[in-house]
């Protein structure tokens, strides 16, 4: 689960839902955000939280390609 706070809650939420409505599944890159583990992982932004939406870096690239490889296998997961 993913909460998101302030502008997070506007601007990459609104970015999220458009992706996800659209049937993909985007990468997520989060810096400083609050986890927790009770009945299951928690992801919560903060004041100081960086989220990327489909970076293109090399290692996301990386990542996407096992992803798209393996989405069977992640959609079972789900």
């Amino acid at each position: 689960m993913l909460t998101m706070w302030d502008e997070f809650a506007t601007v990459q939420a609104s970015e999220l839902g458009k992706i996800l409505s659209s049937g993909r599944y985007p990468l997520i890159f989060t810096k400083r955000v609050a986890a927790t583990s009770f009945q299951g992982l928690s992801l919560t932004t903060r004041y100081d939280t960086s989220i990327e939406i489909n970076p293109t870096t090399p290692q996301a690239l990386t990542l996407r390609e096992w992803s798209t490889s393996n989405t069977t296998s992640i959609e079972n997961l789900l």
